[in-house]
C-alpha cells in the first residue's frame, strides 16, 4: 500500500507541475483510478495470466532506456549550436 501511495503523491506533483497549478490536488481522483485498476486484479488467485501484461512493460522499459542512452550518445557527440 505504500507503494501505492507513494506512486499516487508523485503523479499529482507531476499532473500539477505540467499543467502549471490548473489540476491541482488529483490525489482522490488518482485513488480511484489505482482502486478500479487494483481492485479486480487482487481478486485472482493466481497472477500467471497478468505475466504478459508484465511482460509487455518490461520491453517498454526497456525500450525506452535504450531510446534515452541512444539520445544521449548522440546529443554528446552533436552538442547543439549557441546562439
Amino acid at each position: 500500500m505504500g507503494y501505492i501511495m507513494f506512486f499516487i503523491e508523485q503523479m499529482d506533483e507531476v499532473i500539477t507541475n505540467i499543467s502549471g497549478g490548473a489540476y491541482a490536488n488529483n490525489r482522490v481522483m488518482l485513488y480511484w483510478t489505482a482502486f478500479l485498476i487494483l481492485g479486480p486484479l487482487s481478486t485472482y488467485e493466481s497472477l500467471k495470466h497478468i505475466s504478459y501484461i508484465s511482460i509487455t512493460a518490461l520491453i517498454s522499459i526497456f525500450s525506452a532506456l535504450v531510446y534515452v542512452i541512444i539520445n544521449d550518445i548522440y546529443e554528446i557527440q552533436h552538442p547543439p549550436k549557441e546562439i
